[in-house]
C-alpha cells in the first residue's frame, strides 16, 4: 500500500499496475472475501486513477480509499515541512 503513495509517479504506476495483476489472477479468492460489488469497486479504483500524476495528495487520498477497500489498515502520511509551516500559520490565526 506504501508504494501506491511513493513520491516517484513510476513507482506509483508500476505498483498499481501490479496490483491489478494479482486482483485479476485471484479474482475468485477476492470476490469470496470481499463480495463482487467491492471487488469491482476495486479494480475500477485501481485501474482509473492515474498513478503517475505529479497530484501526490490526490494519489495518496485514492490509495487510502483502495486500502479501505481492502480492510487493511490506511498508510500514516509524513508530515511535511510545508505541512508544518501551514499548521502553525492556522494555529497563529486562533
Amino acid at each position: 500500500m506504501i508504494l501506491l503513495g511513493h513520491k516517484y509517479p513510476r513507482v506509483r504506476k508500476a505498483m498499481a499496475e501490479a496490483l491489478y495483476l494479482i486482483f485479476m489472477e485471484l479474482q475468485s479468492e477476492f470476490e469470496e472475501r470481499m463480495g463482487e460489488d467491492t471487488y469491482d469497486a476495486l479494480l475500477m479504483k485501481v485501474s482509473d486513477v492515474v498513478w503517475d500524476m505529479e497530484n501526490t495528495n490526490y494519489v495518496r487520498d485514492q490509495r487510502d480509499e483502495v486500502a479501505v477497500l481492502l480492510g487493511v489498515k490506511v498508510p500514516e502520511r509524513k508530515v511535511t515541512s510545508g505541512s508544518k509551516s501551514l499548521e502553525r500559520k492556522q494555529n497563529q490565526k486562533e
